[in-house]
This record gives structure tokens, sequence and C-alpha cells, in this order.
């Protein structure tokens, strides 16, 4: 004996959101054929005789079961044994003890016929009970009337239908002039909706993930091949799971997930080795894997214009591509129009129907003729892949495609700067929501706008790292701290929150330095009157340029001065990078005397007095000095000096503003203090009076001369001591 089981299904949905669901299916909860029979029998005897399939549920009433007319002519009629009605108005056939706890939505269907031809069914009534007092009708669709419509039919009854332990369905002939057969009760119950959720956004950044998760079931198969409830997916695609739960089968509405890629952010650097100290201009930008769409122009009439830019860094050979276009949710193109040119870095092209008039500029191609709810794609024949996709390929929005306010129809649309790829991968979403990168990617403006054609840029969300001036943009200045090779670094957060970064390194040379001879001293009428000056380069990456204050370009110098004079040297090497100056201070000592300067000062014993050079070794063998005698008093060339060298110094030094110098006086003495120019200008008189020897110090004010090298000149009589002094700020 035939036995059917309750086959419906309670589905929990996943916790996250839900994505999707799919159109309802059926699954029976309970049918009956009525079995089989000899002949003619009354309920009662075919119930105790087990003759119905189900043995759960308890048959009753005062209909007869039969054999004659089996049931035929509908989808799964089952023939043999069918509930017979005569024509006496309240025969009747009731099933009771169904079990329909926790269902919802419960459809009644049967097969039924009909022995009078003017009969359309409205005497005949179908009804449902969960106590078996209070009964409530169900309608179903009226039944033929007229010539061959006494025959088998298939209706379903709708109604409310309890959810109930105990649910009773009667069928009862009201009719006194037309006999009715009934077979193949069916109640069935929609079947759960296969649904997505996902753990987070559908679209997501390079190295992103996300898992969709299908409903509760007993089998899974999602589109990519997948047999488990949950997939992680990491790359574009368009997903559908179908879900098998018993009976039902039911497949979910497509998931698109998109996966950008990482944001390519080029770097580069004015020059990509410095000198310490100098500055640099770095440039950041978004890099363009390939050609995208930037501006979409669906204007009245044949004001039609799509807009291409190139943002790769190089100029594009626009033979390689081809502009697809897909009218009316086609799946290949309706249009191709091959690219022809070079199209430059930064460059647009801008194709147009051939009757535009609004934009002067452009390439009229007859395939520009798109509407709202087309899809455009730009093609390239090289890789056979396209590079960015208008809409939803394959797919008709209806009019148009739209993400509320940004709408495909009768409107302009001009991409986002921070858009930093096409989209490579159809989407493959039916609806006008299909086209689900339109709100995220894409500005609105006023139909027939074409102000924005002809150009287009990316943005210069770029944030800077060390240090740069300004902090933030496309184009900063660094100057890299000395001694280290610096790598700058730009990163910025694109669309959809996709963050990249890029970097370039800026080398810096070696500072080079310059050694130059230590102070001389020379005598004018007696001995040298010139001195020779030698400057060593000791770092930097020669040959090397030299530079004296002089105007000598030579690593060696000669020079004559007739007063003291301090001369500075400064190296430039290969690499164009200029030391701080080093300076000597040549310290020159006047002797001459006689008219035609033929004779020597000396200051013997007190007193200045000329002799001829003959004569002046043997003063100086007496202690005698060379030149004028000092405010009378004698500056005799000793071991022993008026001014004490070890002991002249200068706190701090370099410095900014203002220096303390330090001196110890051994003698008593006049002693004048001044400060000189690398030309041996004066700049500044410290001091000019009598002293008693000692230790004395004495303040410089340094805020009105310009950076520099200056020299200290202590003089003391004949003695003249000096020290380089270096003035920062």
């Amino acid at each position: 004996m035939r036995k059917v089981t309750t086959l419906i299904r309670h589905l929990s949905m996943a916790a996250g959101l839900l994505l999707t669901n799919a159109a309802i299916a059926q699954t029976t909860a309970f049918s009956e054929s009525m079995g089989s029979v000899g002949g003619t029998t009354t309920i009662a005897a075919h119930e105790a005789a087990n003759g119905f399939d189900n043995d759960a549920q308890t048959m009753t009433g005062t209909a007869d079961v039969r054999n004659t007319l089996p049931s035929s002519g509908y989808a799964g009629a089952s023939g043999l044994a069918n509930i017979f009605f005569t024509n006496i108005p309240g025969r009747f056939f009731q099933i009771e003890e169904i079990n329909t706890t926790g269902f919802t939505g419960i459809e009644i269907s049967f097969g039924i016929h009909k022995s009078t031809i003017a009969s359309n069914g409205s005497d005949f009534l179908v009804e449902v009970s969960s106590d078996g007092i209070v009964y409530t009708p169900l309608t179903f669709p009226a039944l033929p009337a007229g010539s061959g419509t006494a025959v088998w039919h298939y209706r379903t009854a709708t109604g409310t239908i309890p959810a109930t332990a105990n649910l009773r369905v009667r069928f009862t002939n009201n009719s006194s002039t037309t006999q009715y057969r009934v077979d193949d009760v069916l109640l069935s119950v929609p079947c759960p909706n296969a649904t997505v959720t996902a753990d987070g956004p559908a679209t997501l950044c390079n190295g992103g993930s996300v898992t969709l998760t299908a409903n509760s079931g007993d089998a899974y198969l999602w589109s990519n091949g997948a047999t488990t409830q949950s997939i992680t997916v990491s790359s574009s695609a368009t997903f559908t799971v179908t879900v098998t739960n018993g009976a039902c089968v039911s497949t979910s509405e497509p998931v698109r997930v998109l996966v950008y890629p990482e944001p390519i952010i080029g770097v580069n650097s004015s020059d990509d080795a410095v000198c310490p100290g100098e500055s640099v201009t770095l440039n950041a930008r978004l890099v363009l894997p390939d050609l995208i769409f930037s501006e979409y122009v669906e204007g009245t009439s044949n004001e039609k214009y799509i807009e291409i830019f190139n943002g790769t860094g190089a100029a594009v050979n626009l033979a390689n591509y081809e502009y697809h276009a897909f009218h009316n949710g086609i799946s290949t193109p309706g249009f191709i129009v091959p690219l022809s040119g070079a199209l430059a870095d930064g460059d647009v092209l801008v194709l147009k129907n051939g009757s535009a008039v609004l934009y002067p500029g452009g390439t009229a191609a007859f395939g520009v003729q798109h509407n709202g709810d087309d899809a455009l794609a730009i093609y390239n024949v090289v890789t056979a892949s396209y590079t960015d996709i208008f809409g939803s390929i394959g797919h008709d929005p209806g009019t148009e495609w739209t993400a509320g306010s940004p709408s495909t129809l009768n409107q302009t649309l001009r991409r986002n700067m921070d858009v930093f790829s096409g989209i490579t991968v159809n989407p493959n979403m039916p609806g006008p929501s299909g086209f689900g990168t339109l709100g995220s990617e894409w500005a609105p403006f006023p139909v027939d706008d074409v102000s924005g054609l002809g150009s287009h840029s990316t943005t210069c969300n770029f944030t800077w790292s060390p240090a740069t001036t300004p902090a933030t943009g496309c184009t900063v200045t660094a100057t890299p701290p000395t001694g280290t090779n610096t790598t700058y670094t730009a990163s910025g957060t694109f669309n959809n929150g996709c963050t990249g970064s890029g970097s370039v390194t800026v080398n810096q040379h070696e500072q080079p330095t310059v050694d130059a001879e230590s102070d001389q001293t020379i005598t004018l009428c007696y001995g040298p009157s010139c001195a020779t000056l030698t400057a060593d380069a000791v770092h930097g990456e020669g040959p090397f340029t030299f530079n004296w204050s002089n105007g000598a370009t030579g690593s060696t110098i000669t020079v004559c001065p007739t007063t003291t004079t301090v001369y500075c040297v400064t190296i430039t090497d290969a690499n164009g990078c200029t030391n701080a100056p080093d300076c000597a201070a040549v310290t020159v000592i006047d002797a001459c005397c006689g008219k035609k300067n033929d004779k020597v000062l000396v200051c013997h014993n007190g007193h200045t007095i000329c002799v001829s050079s003959g004569a002046v070794p043997a003063h100086l063998a007496h202690g005698d000095q060379l030149g004028e005698c000092a405010e009378g008093k004698s500056h005799t060339i000793v071991e022993e000096t008026a001014i004490s060298q070890s002991t002249i110094a200068a706190y701090p030094n370099p410095f900014n503003n203002t220096t303390t110098i330090h001196f110890d006086l051994n003698n008593n003495g006049n002693v004048k203090v001044e400060v000189l120019d690398v030309h041996g200008k004066v700049v500044s008189l410290l001091m000019n009076g009598n002293l008693n020897a000692g230790s004395y110090n004495v303040n410089w004010d340094a805020s009105v001369v310009t950076p520099g090298v200056y020299v200290c000149k202590i003089s003391n009589g004949g003695e003249i001591s000096t020290l380089r002094l270096v003035v920062q700020k």
C-alpha cells in the first residue's frame, strides 16, 4: 500500500545581510489519490479496508468511492478510484487530522469532474476547519461551461487555511442537478526561498574577501561549482546558489561580488640624488591599468556622447581597442566601433553621434546612439578583455539603470576623480539596479550638459611621509635630512575606501669638505711679501672646482695683500654639491720706511727707527721687532707673545646671532678687537683701549650681518691674533 509523508520543512535565515531571494516554489504537504477499488463502495468501507493512501488521516463522508470515469487530462492524474458525489445536496467527503502546524501559504489543489455541461462548479464547496465546528469556505476558479466541458479539470482553492494539528478539508456538493467527482487532493506549501547572506560588504578592495552563506538545506550547488553551504570569495564574479531542501529546489537571485584591484600610485622626484640641504619636487598620481569611461551623455534626440580617458601613464595605441554597444539587453555587441590613432597620457577621446551638435569636438561614430537602458564597454582586442563596462551586459533594465539620483536616462554622468580602475568583469545583474557601481562611481548632471567633455583628471588626495611642504597633494617639496637617503611615500584612500601607496627614494650625495692652509704672516719691505695658500678637498666626488673669496679658482693660490686679509675657499664637486667655506688669514706687517721704501721699520727700545735691510737681523737678534712700535710700547718678537694664542676662543662658534670672544692678555697694552669679513673689511669694532694683563670676554652681536665666515682680529701693539667665526641663521 502506498504512503505519502509530509515533506515540508522550516528553513531559518542565516544572520547577516540578506542579499537575494528566489521565486517561490511548492512542495507537497499532503496528497491523496483515493487508492483503487473494484467497483463502488462507501467511504467508510474503503477507509476500513485501508483503501486510501493515508492511514494516519481519517476519511469520512456520505459520498461514494467509485472506479468509473478515472481521473485524466491533467498533470498528475492518478486514474483508478475517485470520490463520487450524486446530485443530492449535502453529499460530502472529508479528510481529517492533517497536521499543518507551522505551515504558511497552504494551497489545496484537486481534480474535479462535473456531469453537466451547463454547470460551472459554483455549487460545489471546498471548506476547511480546525475544530470540526466552524468551516471556512475556499474559492477556486470557475469550471468552463458549454459543450465538451463535462471532463476532468484541475483546480486550486485559495483562502485562509489554518495552521493546526488537526486540519479538516471538506468537499460538499450542493447541486441537485450536477454530479461531481473528486480525485488527487493535494495540500502544497511554498518552498523556502533560497537566500544568500554575506558576512560583510560585497564590494571589496584588493586582498579582501567576503563569505557568502546559503540558507540551511540538504544540499547546495553554487554557480562556481561549490557544494558547501558557505563559500569565501576574493575575486569579482556573480554568484547564485541552488538549495535542495527535501522536495524543494530553489535558486537564489544573483549576488554580485566586486573586487577592485589595488590602486596604483605613481611617484617621481625632480632629482633622484641631491646635495645636502637641497630640496626636491615630488609628484604623485593615480595610474590606471587601462582605458576607462570618464563621461556619459544621454541627451535629447541625437545628443549622445561617450568620453574615454587614458590615465595609464603612457600614450595608448587606440587601434588596440573597440567601443562596444549592447542595446535592449543583448549579450553580444549590437555596434562595434574600432578606434584609431594615439591617445596621450592624461588625454580623452570623445565619441559622439554623427548628428550631435552641442559639443563641436569629438569623433562622430554611428554606433554612438545609446539610450538609458543600454550597456557600453571598452574592449581591448590584444588581451581579448573588457577594460571598462557601463551597465550590465546581457540585461535590459527597462528604461534606465538607476541608483536613486544617478540615472542613465536623460542625464549627463561624469566619473568620479577617485575612480582608479574600470569595471572589467560584467556585473551580469538583472533589473534597474544591475549597474551596481553607478551610485558610487558616477556623478549626475543635467541633460544636455556637455561642459565637462574634453577633459578628465584624477584625484590629488595623497598624504606624504616623511614631512613635505605641503603635507598633502599631488605636488610637494621635500628637503631630505642631511646624511641620509630618504624614501618618500604618498598614500591615499580612494573609490569604495580602497587604499594604496607609492614611494620614491631620494639619494643624497656626500657633503664635500675642504681644508684651507693655516694662517700666515708676511712683512712688507722685509722678506716675502706674498703668501701661498693651498686647499685640499677632503670629502666629495671629484673632479672639484675651487672658488676663493678673491675670485681665484685653483687649489693653490698666491696672494700679496697689503693689509691683513682673510681668504675663504669653497669647492663644488662633480655632483654640483658645495661645502661650507674654510678660511685662512694672511697677517700683514708694514715694515716699509724711507723715501723709496728701501729701509725697514724696527721697534727698538720703544722707539720706531728705520734701518737698512742688512741691519735687521742684528736688531731682531737683540729682541727688537719689525714694524712700528705700538702706542710707544715695545712689541718684541720673542717666544712668548703678548696675546696667548691658545686661549683665544669664541662660545658658541658657529652661532646664530651672538657669541662671546675670550682672550688672555699676557702684557699690559693697547688692545683693539675687530671683526672683519672675508674681504678684510671691518664690520664691527668691539674694543679699542688700554688693558692690563689678564683674561677678557667681549660679546659680538651678529644679528645685523649676513650668514657667513668672519675673522676676529685682536691687535696688541705689533702682535696680531685671529680667530675664524661662523655665523649661521
